[in-house]
């Protein structure tokens, strides 16, 4: 019976190979890496090629600790300061957001709004829902838009949108398009257009001189069927984002969409034998014949290439249903359990 590999199984492969124990810092600071849980990966698939590569990119990630030296793996004889990637991203979002904030303020269009409605003075955080709600009942009834299509009328209330302290999700309150509010909304959507706000923040900056924060935004667009490799997530990030915010963003992403961190390979080998077997799959999902017809029909097609060939059916139906796991995120249909036959 096949046992799952672990992380001690990992260690001691390692320290064989090099020939020393490797330190708890280290090793520490490649599993935090995720080096280790990939190696994991890699012995529980049985593929000596994958195994091989793993295990060499292993390798040199724990000499280059032990030669470079990290803050989990070896003190230094001089004192140093170390910043994440995530704090100086924090930094230069904060200091783009102010320059951006400061743009907006010099507008003509920004400063004159200013003047005609908030008599040259900005609300405070804490007043802006009153105010909003005060001039909604001076600008009179909300507007009703209705529209017309093939299917008929459709009506709809115009709403601002905008953000109260403290609370994450926007706030919308139905307007007079012609009254002061929808003076608001309009002005909030020209700078919506010039910078990468959202309808609420730039009222909120308009109002209160809040200042927006710039970041990553992604939109993802699931597939309504199921698998998860079917769906797709496009990324909009500021053109000052690093490399590394880029990848930790892309990373999100893609485990929103239940899917796993690491994007492992798929050898030729496993990607013919996958269109294989869907090829044979039948209305229902079912391999006629089961998994034990399909292996011998495999190898027998592999006669030439014996190093593709399956020993088991088993191992042909694991390898199946581990890249299936890996590529769309969950099994397409349960039917493909590891049976001999129907």
């Amino acid at each position: 019976m096949h046992t799952s590999a672990s992380g001690s199984d990992v260690r001691q492969r390692v320290e064989k190979e090099l020939g020393r124990p490797v330190g708890d810092n280290v090793w520490e600071f490649v599993v935090k890496m995720e080096y280790v849980p990939a190696a994991i990966d890699a012995l529980n698939s049985d593929d000596d090629e994958e195994i091989s590569d793993t295990f060499s990119t292993l390798y040199k990630a724990i000499k280059g600790v032990e030669r470079c030296g990290t803050d989990a793996a070896a003190p230094t004889a001089r004192a140093r300061t170390v910043t994440e990637p995530k704090e100086l991203l924090a930094a230069r979002t904060k200091a783009v957001s102010a320059l951006l904030a400061a743009d907006a303020r010099a507008l003509p269009e920004v400063k004159r709004f200013r003047a005609e409605v908030l008599n040259g003075h900005i609300l405070r955080p804490e007043e802006l829902e009153a105010w909003i709600e005060g001039q909604a009942s001076q600008d009179g009834p909300p507007t009703l838009l209705v529209t017309e299509n093939e299917e008929g009328k459709t009506q709809a209330i115009r709403v601002l949108c905008y953000g109260l302290p403290g609370e994450a999700w926007q706030t919308t309150k139905p307007i007079n398009i012609q009254g002061v509010l929808g003076r608001v909304r309009r002005e909030a959507l020209r700078l919506k257009s010039r910078y990468p706000w959202s309808e609420s923040e730039a009222v909120n900056f308009l109002l209160t001189g809040g200042i927006p924060s710039i970041g990553a935004h992604v939109t993802y667009h699931l597939s309504c069927t199921f698998p998860s490799g079917g769906s797709r997530f496009t990324m909009e990030v500021p053109i000052w984002y690093d490399a590394a915010a880029v990848l930790r963003v892309w990373r999100q992403g893609r485990k929103s969409l239940l899917i796993g961190k690491r994007l492992r390979p798929i050898k030729p080998r496993i990607a013919a034998m996958i269109a294989f077997v869907c090829e044979r799959l039948n209305e229902d999902g079912r391999l006629p014949g089961g998994w034990q017809a399909a292996c011998s029909e495999w190898n027998e097609r592999q006669a030439a290439c014996p190093e593709w060939q399956y020993a088991d059916w088993r191992r042909m139906c694991s390898d199946f249903k581990r890249s299936e796991r890996s590529l769309l995120g969950r099994p397409m249909d349960v039917e493909l359990r590891m049976t001999g036959g129907e």
